[in-house]
């Protein structure tokens, strides 16, 4: 059984990295869209916050599948996660 949470703990460390760094991509590229006004940077924004929000959402429903937590705690987590 040890050895199951063990691999579980590792797959879930892993999405978990995934998904921070996606985040920090599609952050970084927002960013760059910002300072632009064309029509064809307001719809690639418009995707990438969707996205954003898509991978927010997963990011969330794995901390709080790791913790084993009530939501709020979730959240804290979250928020814990992404400032390193």
């Amino acid at each position: 059984m040890e050895l199951v949470e063990s691999h579980v703990k590792r797959v879930l460390s892993l999405d978990i990295a995934y998904l921070l760094g996606e985040l920090k991509g599609v952050c970084t590229r927002l960013d760059e869209l910002s300072s632009r006004s064309d029509d064809e940077a307001r719809l690639e924004s418009i995707v990438l916050k969707a996205y954003r929000a898509h991978l927010l959402e997963d990011l969330e429903s794995l901390v709080s599948f790791s913790a084993g937590a009530p939501e709020a705690k979730a959240e804290e987590q979250l928020k814990e996660a992404l400032a390193t």
